[in-house]
């Protein structure tokens, strides 16, 4: 069978070998090819005009700002949740490509405030080209999985509200709490 992306539902249009092909038939199918691609194509300029730029110029702000969050340069804060990886590997290339002589850090962890709860999260970036849970930096092992006071009590950091099993999230009240916790795992040589 056919894949379904847009050559293969456009090409899924054209009448079977034991189909009317006439004239009429055939300018009919092309023309809902037409509005199926146009449709499509008009849908991800949408996308990337209300969402994937603004969500650009968000982690690009970030980047900039991010030795305001640590001096280390390896946090940076979103000003709200965007999808924000891919963005900033692309940032990143520029980045280095415009410092050649290689002193840029690269960003370990990204923190932003979860819109629902209102509490705030630490991702940390994967890596590029990575598994699924590949990171350039888990957060320390002997945070993974746990929750609230037994996370408070390992880190010393009151508020804390889980760490993946995983370690590649977690979370804090506070963000003062989650960037002290980011500032921990940078240092952290367990992982």
């Amino acid at each position: 069978l056919e894949g379904t992306g847009l050559a293969s539902r456009v090409g899924a249009l054209n009448a079977a070998w034991n189909e009317d092909a006439s004239a009429e038939v055939q300018d009919a199918r092309f023309k809902e090819a037409s509005e199926m691609a146009g449709k499509e194509f008009l849908s991800k300029l949408t996308y990337l005009h209300r969402s994937w730029l603004p969500a650009r110029e968000i982690v690009k702000q970030a980047m900039i700002s991010r030795y305001d969050v640590d001096d280390s340069g390896k946090i940076m804060k979103l000003d709200r949740y965007c999808p924000w990886k891919d963005h900033l590997f692309e940032l990143e290339m520029e980045e280095w490509r415009d410092h050649p002589e290689g002193d840029m850090p690269r960003v370990l962890y990204c923190l932003y405030e979860d819109d629902r709860e209102k509490k705030w999260r630490i991702m940390s970036v994967p890596e590029l080209g990575g598994s699924a849970f590949s990171q350039r930096k888990p957060l320390p092992g002997h945070w993974c999985g746990l929750r609230d006071i037994a996370l408070d009590a390992v880190t010393g950091v009151p508020g804390c509200t889980f760490v993946h099993a995983a370690g590649f999230t977690g979370g804090h009240s506070t963000y003062e709490g989650i960037v002290k916790l980011a500032q921990m795992a940078i240092t952290d040589t367990c992982c």
